[in-house]
């Protein structure tokens, strides 16, 4: 459910920032997620996600550089520690190298993560 609505969800517009992406994304927009099924964001020790959705742990990313995609590999491995396999990453390519992010997104699929860039 939260992986068909991320991959169907299309923004009103292009943000230069994942707050922005957030609240598009957040229980109130999110027509197909029932009220009390998401938060934003989602805190535990030592790793907050952007948005957690029916138990699955959703990173937004906007990267600028390539620095900032090897700093999300990190941090999907942390969230694999708290939700396992549920964790989905929604990538906004506006800024970084389009191959860059297809490199980073193929290293997160190639680890078993759901990644869906827009």
């Amino acid at each position: 459910m939260v992986a068909e609505f991320l991959e169907s969800y299309r923004p009103s517009q292009r943000f230069r920032n994942e707050q922005s992406y957030e609240i598009e994304v957040s229980p109130g927009d999110a027509a197909s997620l029932r009220p009390g099924e998401c938060s934003n964001p989602a805190t535990f020790p030592a790793v907050e996600s952007t948005i957690e959705a029916l138990g699955i742990g959703v990173e937004i990313k906007v990267p600028i550089s390539r620095g900032q995609l090897q700093t999300l590999l990190g941090q999907v491995s942390m969230y694999r520690n708290y939700y396992g396999a549920n964790v989905v990453v929604l990538i906004f390519n506006d800024f970084a190298k389009f191959q860059d992010v297809n490199e980073f997104a193929n290293l997160l699929r190639g680890r078993g993560i759901q990644v869906f860039v827009k």
